[in-house]
């Protein structure tokens, strides 16, 4: 099993638009795929929109399918409290 390591590279500005195999923590997720069900979430506690605090892709070593794990939070108090 090889093991991959993710290096900090450069910084993505605002008005750069990146793939979605690329790692990056915060600004705003390149879905790997387009539609209607990628939207941003909305916190369930609030229902303000969450942020997003990474996205991560997670290769399949020789597989024809890709991975990503997108990680988003609430950016108020909600996420201080444990349902949230």
């Amino acid at each position: 099993m090889s093991v991959l390591i993710g290096l900090v590279d450069q910084i993505i500005g605002a008005s750069d638009t990146v793939s979605w195999d690329v790692n990056k923590i915060g600004g705003t997720p390149s879905w790997l795929t387009e539609g209607p069900s990628r939207q941003i979430p909305n916190c369930r506690l609030c229902g303000r929109p969450s942020s997003l605090v990474t996205q991560l892709y997670c290769p399949l070593g020789g597989s024809p399918y890709h991975r990503l794990l997108y990680v988003f939070a609430c950016l108020t108090d909600c996420s201080k409290r444990r349902e949230g």
